[in-house]
């Protein structure tokens, strides 16, 4: 069993829902890191398979701490909200429980993490999610970039890979996530563009979160999240519209907006924005939208 007395540098949060079969995975890349003050702490969102008894095996074995919580099942950003409130580490770093860390990850975020801590204006810091340290899923950084907001990222700078994002655990406390009732899923958008109307991120551009699509993961079920879904998208989709910089990105966040207040019963909410005309114009593209999403679920 393992002993520590002071508190870890980086906390390795890890949400899971009926997934024990992948935690021994996470669990040996943690034991292979080069960088040993770290703690694993696991949320587990309601499983109804062995996962507690998985953790505690795992337990006696490690040889660094891990922490487990049990909640009711509520989706990923309780779960996060729940590890933030437990967490007293200096640095957050979400890995989910169908991906694994390369063997170096921790001491490059470490490493990271020492040259900004006395930033203000840096967040964390953003690396690359890949199937292979040579292989990102999606892009890599754009070239010349060293720190940018998370927003600009993508909708500047077009960078279309997947990315894992890593904070200061004290500032990102500041910024849980929404819960809505009745509701497990938000995009983890709603959190990482609200922090980037502040701050921005260090850009590591790196592979050091392996993994893949999961067949009936988030990814593949995007639609059928957004229908179930559609108030914590109305949020998510209010504040990307706010952050758009250009016209046609805004016509395309007022009409998946639109199409989320149809999918919600919540069609007039239009009336009480600050876009009116835009609503206008976006309105019959709106109903394309809306019917695809509507449509994907009869499949």
């Amino acid at each position: 069993m393992f002993e520590r007395g002071s508190m870890p540098y980086i906390c390795v949060f890890t949400p899971t829902y009926n997934r024990s079969g992948y935690l021994r995975r996470i669990f040996d890349c943690l034991t292979r890191q080069s960088f040993d003050d770290f703690e694993w702490l696991i949320v587990d969102d309601g499983s109804t398979d062995d996962t507690k008894e998985v953790v505690e095996n795992l337990s006696d074995i490690a040889s660094f701490p891990i922490r487990y919580f049990f909640q009711e099942n509520g989706g990923k950003q309780r779960a996060t909200n729940l590890a933030l409130d437990h967490c007293d580490c200096p640095i957050f770093f979400g890995l989910d429980s169908d991906d694994w860390l390369v063997e170096n990850a921790l001491e490059v975020v470490a490493h990271y993490f020492r040259s900004i801590w006395n930033d203000d204006d840096i967040a964390g810091v953003i690396a690359l999610r890949g199937s292979a340290v040579d292989s990102p899923l999606g892009t890599w950084m754009p070239s010349g970039l060293s720190e940018v907001n998370v927003w600009d990222l993508y909708y500047e700078y077009g960078f279309k890979g997947d990315a894992a994002q890593i904070y200061k655990t004290n500032l990102l406390k500041r910024y849980p996530y929404p819960v809505v009732e009745g509701e497990k899923f938000i995009s983890e958008g709603i959190v990482s563009y609200t922090i980037a109307q502040h701050y921005k991120m260090s850009l590591v551009n790196q592979v050091l979160v392996l993994g893949t699509y999961q067949e009936g993961g988030l990814t593949d079920n995007s639609y059928s999240l957004i229908r179930q879904n559609p108030l914590g998208y109305i949020l998510v989709k209010e504040l990307s519209l706010n952050m758009s910089k250009h016209f046609i990105q805004k016509c395309y966040q007022m009409t998946l907006l639109l199409a989320a207040y149809r999918i919600a019963y919540r069609k007039r909410s239009y009336r009480k924005s600050d876009h009116k005309l835009l609503a206008i114009l976006c309105y019959l593209p709106s109903w394309i939208a809306y019917y695809m999403l509507m449509e994907d679920g009869k499949r």
